[in-house]
């Protein structure tokens, strides 16, 4: 039996699954993050509910089930006024990534950023997962390789006098600081 895979937009009604799978996220991520904040991710849903022209979400489920999302802003550069579509998490369930979700919800996105008037979208690889599966994934949607995502924990180093148990399994900075503001 073929499941029947749904996307809809985000809003605070989706909270409880955006989290759930944010949290599946963050335990597959060879990359430490900080900890969830649900009044951050509700603050993002709002904006995606009022001003869907900066703020966009997607959900995609299967039969009900939240399989993956993926999350925008729009924004500009400091040198130039053209609108940038700039996806924030992109994430679909290891039982779920056959490509056909993964491509729903990018074609999604850039849809999205089109009609909001945007130059250019951009994509990154912020998990350190399957990255040369997701190089040719990504190549395959159109997209050009600019670069990379590099990453570095500064928070380790400003805050050498807190107790590193409770920065998470690494010394990284998961947990540290519960999404509050630095």
């Amino acid at each position: 039996m073929t499941a029947n895979i749904s996307t809809r937009p985000l809003n605070r009604g989706y909270q409880p699954k955006l989290i759930a799978l944010g949290v599946e996220m963050h335990n597959e991520s060879l990359i430490e993050f900080p900890a969830l904040d649900a009044e951050r991710i509700e603050e993002f849903l709002y904006l995606c509910e009022t001003m869907p022209q900066l703020a966009y979400g997607v959900i995609a489920e299967s039969d009900q089930d939240a399989v993956g999302f993926i999350t925008a802003t729009m924004g500009t550069h400091s040198f130039s006024g053209h609108l940038t579509g700039i996806h924030d998490c992109w994430y679909v369930k290891p039982t779920h990534r056959n490509g056909f979700i993964a491509k729903k919800l990018i074609t999604g996105f850039e849809e999205w950023a089109f009609h909001n008037g945007a130059y250019r979208v951009v994509l990154a690889i912020h998990t350190g997962l399957n990255i040369d599966k997701m190089d040719r994934f990504i190549k395959l949607m159109g997209y050009e390789h600019m670069g990379g995502t590099y990453c570095k924990d500064v928070y380790d180093a400003r805050n050498s006098n807190r107790n590193r148990q409770s920065l998470g399994r690494s010394g990284g900075y998961r947990g540290a600081f519960q999404g509050k503001a630095r």
